[in-house]
Formats: C-alpha cells, sequence, structure tokens
C-alpha cells in the first residue's frame, strides 16, 4: 500500500518553505514537529521504528530547504552533474525512550562537519 501521507506531507515542507523562503545559516539548527499517531503505532503501543526513521526523513529534507543545500543540489543537477544526491548512505540510532499515542515531539537537525562528497548531520527526537 502507498502511504500518501508521506507524499503529502513532504509536498507540504516544500509549500510551508517556498511561501517563507527565509534561508538560515548553513550551521544553525532545523526543528520539525510532530505528534504521534494511531498509524505511527507498533503492536507494543509505542511508535514503530520505523516512524522514527520516517521522521527523520521529514527532518532532513527540512534542514536541505532551509539552509539552501536542496536548490543548490538541484541546480547542479539542471547543470548536468550528475553526482549531486540528497541521500542517506549512513545511519546509526538510539531508542532511549518510547513515544506514545498522542506525544508531541521535536526533531532537531543540524550538519555536524561536511567534507569533498558528503554533509554529516545530527539529529535528535526530543
Amino acid at each position: 500500500m502507498l502511504d500518501f501521507g508521506y507524499f503529502i506531507r513532504t509536498a507540504a515542507l516544500f509549500q510551508r518553505f517556498k511561501s517563507n523562503e527565509k534561508l538560515i545559516n548553513l550551521l544553525s539548527e532545523s526543528v520539525v514537529y510532530g505528534r504521534c499517531w494511531p498509524n505511527d503505532l507498533d503492536f507494543n503501543w509505542h511508535m514503530n521504528n520505523a516512524r522514527y526513521l520516517r521522521e527523520s526523513d521529514f527532518a532532513r529534507i527540512s534542514l536541505l530547504l532551509e539552509t539552501g543545500l536542496w536548490n543548490s543540489i538541484v541546480k547542479r543537477r539542471k547543470n548536468g552533474m550528475k553526482d549531486a544526491h540528497a541521500l542517506v548512505s549512513a545511519l546509526q540510532i538510539q531508542y532511549r525512550q518510547s513515544i506514545e499515542l498522542g506525544d508531541r515531539f521535536k526533531f532537531i537537525s543540524r550538519i555536524n562537519a561536511w567534507d569533498d562528497k558528503a554533509f554529516y548531520l545530527e539529529q535528535w527526537m526530543i
């Protein structure tokens, strides 16, 4: 089954940025707020592990938009540079506290470092 909510929320992120378009500093933090809904729950009534990663996707997209990196990637691709991508090549996650139905949270993302091939992000959920 196709998760339309994912695409709708991603489109909403792009629309929200387009209406604001205020860029933040590359080293600033980006914050995305969320809430645990019934379709996010596993059999133990906690947020499903996959939903944590989904929320990190939204936070990462928001960071790319707010810092202007998304526009840079699009420009490079339009200029024929096929090496510009916004993908995750490695991920490490630690679950410290469960999120239950109705809990509000915020996902904070920031760029810690970069080299000639990648950006290194740090994300955490409160």
